[in-house]
């Protein structure tokens, strides 16, 4: 692994491990660390320019949310992918995302009903600016903004923690926005759903939202495995 020179990946400031567990889990979700390749402690920690005392922190962090294996003689690699993983990731986020929906309608807040039509908002103006990367990351704020207002941190915490291994897949499939105005309209359906407090109806159509969203991805890593 060539690192020299690669300022991306070095760390100055505290806390180093916190530090270097974010740093890894974006490189890995964003493919940037060989899926094939036995990678070493001294390796990584080279790479980030760190100790191997906070680099195995970080490390027991990974391994704990399934983004690396511990092999003998302080080898890592990094967890393979698969189409079943990738459906099966997309088929408890649909059942989690609709249960904080559902949750939501009966305690979402005005100002949180407020973020969220500011969001579609910024959403339908990034789109008409072709500003594709925006557009992707407000529609994952709309989504972070239901999760709080369910008010149940265990199944935000499954959420946040299913995101970062959906995101490895979605990297990797064709960046495809075909369905921006599908998108837009199922965002503004929930937000009245949410409002009225219908949980029944925020539920089903978040179902819905995420199912759907899921087959243009699944259909792009086909191709892959």
């Amino acid at each position: 692994m060539d690192v020299t020179g690669n300022e991306e990946f070095k760390i100055n400031n505290i806390p180093i491990n916190e530090k270097a567990y974010r740093i890894l889990k974006e490189s890995i979700i964003r493919q940037k660390l060989d899926l094939n390749k036995t990678l070493t402690e001294k390796e990584l920690a080279d790479l980030l320019g760190i100790s191997r005392t906070p680099l195995r922190e970080a490390l027991k962090k990974l391994e704990a949310d399934g983004f690396i294996d511990r092999k003998p003689h302080n080898r890592i690699m990094i967890t393979k992918l698969s189409m079943k993983h990738a459906e099966n990731l997309y088929i408890v986020r649909s059942r989690l995302e609709g249960l904080a929906a559902a949750l939501a309608a009966k305690h979402i807040t005005e100002a949180e009903i407020i973020q969220l039509e500011w969001l579609l908002e910024q959403s339908t103006g990034h789109w008409e600016k072709k500003e594709y990367d925006k557009f992707d990351e407000n529609g994952r704020l709309f989504h972070r903004c239901i999760h709080k207002a369910s008010t149940n941190e265990v199944c935000e915490y499954m959420l946040r923690t299913l995101s970062d291994h959906i995101n490895r897949y979605r990297w990797i499939s064709l960046r495809s926005f075909e369905r921006p105005k599908v998108v837009l309209e199922d965002h503004r359906t929930i937000i009245d759903y949410l409002k009225k407090g219908d949980s029944v109806s925020a539920e089903n159509k978040m179902k819905d939202h995420i199912v759907n969203s899921s087959k243009l991805i699944l259909e792009n890593l086909q191709k892959y495995f």
